[in-house]
C-alpha cells in the first residue's frame, strides 16, 4: 500500500497490490486496486493489458468493470 503512494503513476504497484488482495479473498479491494492499475495503464496508452484487467474486473466488481469500459470508450 505505501508503494502506491510513493508512486502513484505506477500501474504496477496497483496490479501487485491487486493480487495480494485477491490471493487474501478480499475481492472488493482486488477490484479496486486492478480498476486503479488499468486507470494508469490507460493514460500509458497499454491498451492490451487493459482489456485483460477488465476481464478479471468483471469477475471481481461489475461496477469498477463498467467505470473501466466508460473510460476505455472517451481514450
Amino acid at each position: 500500500l505505501e508503494l502506491t503512494q510513493l508512486e502513484q503513476d505506477n500501474p504496477d504497484n496497483f496490479g501487485e497490490l491487486g493480487n495480494v488482495y485477491y490471493s487474501q479473498g478480499k475481492w472488493d479491494e482486488a477490484g479496486q486496486a486492478y480498476y486503479q492499475a488499468a486507470v494508469r495503464l490507460i493514460s500509458n496508452g497499454n491498451y492490451e493489458q487493459v482489456a485483460y484487467l477488465q476481464r478479471v474486473i468483471t469477475g471481481l466488481n461489475t461496477e469498477h468493470a463498467e467505470k473501466l469500459s466508460q473510460k476505455m470508450m472517451r481514450r
